[in-house]
């Protein structure tokens, strides 16, 4: 009886998985190594320019369609 009951705790404790929920794959990261160099080396910085410019060009075509939509 101790032994069942040692191992309902253990499951409790642990965690029971029956298999029907599926687990996402966790997305995979730069290391911490890599991270450090992307800071020091400047792309951190330059990745996150492309992605500020990128932004800035959707919204500027976004006000001028609405600006030519207006105008017509």
């Amino acid at each position: 009886m101790k032994l069942v009951l040692s191992l309902i705790a253990c499951l409790l404790v642990l965690g029971c998985d029956r298999g029907g929920s599926k687990k996402k794959k966790a997305e995979e990261k730069p290391s911490v190594a890599q991270e450090m160099i992307d800071g020091v080396t400047g792309r951190t910085a330059v990745k996150q320019g492309k992605k500020a410019m990128e932004t800035v060009e959707r919204v500027s075509r976004q006000e001028q369609e609405d600006l030519d939509e207006v105008l017509e």
